[in-house]
This record gives structure tokens, C-alpha cells and sequence, in this order.
């Protein structure tokens, strides 16, 4: 998903990139191939924590998978509609 071209200037984060519409086809693709008991099983919370892996979440008690769900499934439900209506994707990290 940081794939695509650069375009504009840094923001902080790297500069923002496009997705062009076979890119974002491909990422909705293999969203959609990722099924959620693989992704709890190959949760690893302390790997994440040591990793110091953003945002700072991954030991503090919570559900952090599911955290993690309730954001996955969004994003998954945007690029299978990006790609449905042939459009492209600006991806910028602030």
C-alpha cells in the first residue's frame, strides 16, 4: 500500500504517494485474501511492543486485535470500493 508514484513534497513522513487503478485492484485483492483467524493467529502483541511498533497500544491491557480489526476491516471495505468504481488512491501519512 506504500507502493505507487511520489508525488509532492515530504510531509514529514515521506512524500504522499498515487496508487494508480490496477495497484488499488491489487491491494483490494489481497485484502481480501487475508481471513482474520490467520491474522489472530499470527498476532503477536510483545513482538509488536518490542518492535516499537506505532501506535505505542500493543501491552496495555486492551483488545488490541480488535482494535486492529475495527481498522482493517475499514480499510479492507475502502479499497474493494476504490477498486469496484476504477479508482485510483492518494495515499499521504501525516
Amino acid at each position: 500500500m506504500l507502493g505507487g508514484v511520489e508525488i509532492g513534497q515530504d510531509g514529514g513522513y515521506g512524500p504522499p504517494r498515487l496508487l494508480d487503478q490496477d495497484t488499488v485492484r491489487a491491494v483490494a485483492t489481497a485484502l481480501d485474501a487475508l481471513e482474520v483467524e490467520m491474522l489472530r493467529a499470527d498476532f503477536d502483541p510483545e513482538a509488536m511492543a518490542a518492535a516499537d511498533i506505532y501506535p505505542d497500544i500493543w501491552t496495555n491491557g486492551t483488545d488490541e486485535f480488535d482494535y486492529l480489526m475495527s481498522h482493517f476491516t475499514g480499510l479492507r471495505r475502502f479499497y474493494r470500493t476504490a477498486a469496484a468504481n476504477g479508482q485510483a488512491v492518494l495515499v499521504v501519512i501525516t
